[in-house]
This record gives structure tokens, sequence and C-alpha cells, in this order.
């Protein structure tokens, strides 16, 4: 193992970025065959590296609105959309989300 990524975050901001857009790169690539499950992992992890990450946020909730999960997907498009206000694909996949199917 290394440090935690918490520690490389503060050591080096560029590499922590790069992992996490080596997570999300991941949660496409997993999205695109539908293997939610995993898509929605690589997504925390690129989250967990990079909590100012609204594109991971947004296709977390798509991730989990495939999976039947509206309530995450709810709450995953919410912190898409205050991370960036003016993002429109989540704010749009919010709306319809509440507007229900």
């Amino acid at each position: 193992g290394g440090p935690p990524l918490e520690v490389l975050a503060h050591v080096d901001p560029d590499l922590a970025v790069a992992r996490a857009q080596s997570a999300y790169t991941r949660g496409l690539i997993y999205a695109s065959r539908q293997d939610w499950p995993e898509a929605a992992e690589q997504f925390r992890r690129a989250i967990a590296i990079d909590p100012q990450f609204p594109e991971a946020y947004n296709n977390l909730g798509a991730t989990l609105q495939h999976m039947g999960d509206l309530a995450g997907a709810r709450t995953a498009y919410e912190k898409a959309v205050a991370i960036n206000p003016a993002f429109m694909l989540a704010r749009k996949h919010l709306d319809q989300l509440k507007a229900g199917p």
C-alpha cells in the first residue's frame, strides 16, 4: 500500500485529480456495458478522491437510477447541481426524476 488518498491529495492535488478522472473514466466504461454496480463503485471512488466533481455525481445519479435507487439518484443529482448550478444536464435529470415516470 501507500499513504491514504487524503494525504496524497494534500501532497499533490494534480495526482488526486488524475486519479479521480481515471476512476470516472472506468465508471463510464462499466456504464457503457450496463454493469451498473461496478459503474457506481467507480463514480463513488472518483467522488471520494475529488468531492467537487459534478460530472461524477451526475453519472452516479444516472447509474443509481438504472439500479432502481431513486432516492440515491436524487441525492447525487442534487450534489451535482449544488457544485455547479449551471450544469443543465444534471438539473434536467433531477427535474425528470422529480416529475416521475
